[in-house]
């Protein structure tokens, strides 16, 4: 009987992240008796947006492990009624997109009206440019309002 058993931690961020948060562990083992071979090597987690892996190992693997990734492009249901037509923004850099359940709609749906229906699908028009440039630069800071309202108590102090 041979094998190996370690515990492993999957940690990611965003590149202008200082702090790696976590994304999920496991305990993977391979253990062979005989001929048979059992393995768990998988770690499942939720979609995330992230550019930075790390994964940890207790203790170290004498092999580096293979991470697998793959990109799911995003997928949109608009619930539009009327003839307005419709406007698609991207590229702010202040927006953050929260994980909605759509997934969860299409099935409730299918169930409802069938498992072959579909979405209707929606096209993009033509491209405009509304902010350009502008829109990918950080929010300006916030006046300093407790400043001012410390230094005006101490002011007003110091003249009783």
């Amino acid at each position: 009987m041979a094998g190996n058993l370690s515990t492993l931690t999957l940690l990611s961020r965003d590149r202008e992240q200082p702090w790696w948060q976590l994304q999920g562990n496991t305990t993977a083992f391979a253990v062979q008796v005989e001929q048979a071979t059992l393995k768990q090597n998988r770690l499942y987690f939720p979609p995330t947006r992230q550019r930075q892996w790390l994964l940890q190992s207790q203790p170290p693997l004498k092999q580096a492990p293979r991470i697998r990734l793959r990109y799911r492009p995003d997928r949109f249901l608009i619930a539009h009624a009327g003839p307005a037509d419709l406007v698609l923004v991207g590229g702010n850099r202040n927006v953050q997109r929260p994980h909605y359940p759509v997934a969860a709609v299409i099935h409730a749906m299918q169930a409802e009206l069938g498992r072959s229906w579909t979405p209707p699908s929606a096209s993009l028009g033509a491209r405009i440019r509304v902010r350009g440039a502008a829109a990918l630069l950080p929010p300006k800071p916030a006046p300093p309002y407790r400043q001012w309202l410390l230094w005006a108590v101490l002011v007003i102090a110091a003249a009783a």
